[in-house]
């Protein structure tokens, strides 16, 4: 695919302990002036718990305003799946790396599987791939 603007694929780690590279990398784009028209931040997905799935999306109300990304979000969602989409709008949410993306000026999202978290692996070494996979794989 030709994008008119470039699109990042970024796993941060250090999220548990105090979100750093996140804050790192959102620091350094807005010391070097970096254009991000958007951050779509995955936390907590691919655990299948009970059917239809849904994913909270979650978004700032001011400062930035992330209304219009979490929209265009949704919108994806409701076009290429079947996952069935929950909008929240907070005036502040630091528990995942959209957050420090806020804290420099920039629109984020971030979607999680479900809140509160009902996954068991959570937080723990059991939080593996396959973990949900393999805990609901009878239950289809």
């Amino acid at each position: 695919y030709d994008f008119e603007h470039s699109i990042r694929f970024i796993g941060f780690s250090g999220e548990e302990w105090g979100l750093y590279g996140s804050e790192y990398y959102a620091q350094g784009a807005r010391l070097h002036g970096d254009s991000i028209l958007g951050v779509c931040n995955a936390d907590m997905i691919a655990y299948t718990d009970a059917l239809p799935e849904s994913v909270e999306v979650i978004a700032k109300l001011t400062n930035p305003a992330c209304g219009p990304l979490a929209d265009f979000f949704i919108a994806a969602a409701d076009t290429y799946t079947t996952l069935l989409t929950h909008k929240q709008m907070v005036t502040y949410w630091p528990y995942s790396d959209h957050s420090p993306f806020w804290d420099e000026g920039y629109q984020a999202v971030t979607n999680i599987e479900d809140s509160p978290v009902i996954n068991p692996y959570y937080h723990s070494t059991g939080d593996t791939i396959g973990a949900g996979f393999r805990h609901c794989r009878g239950s289809f």
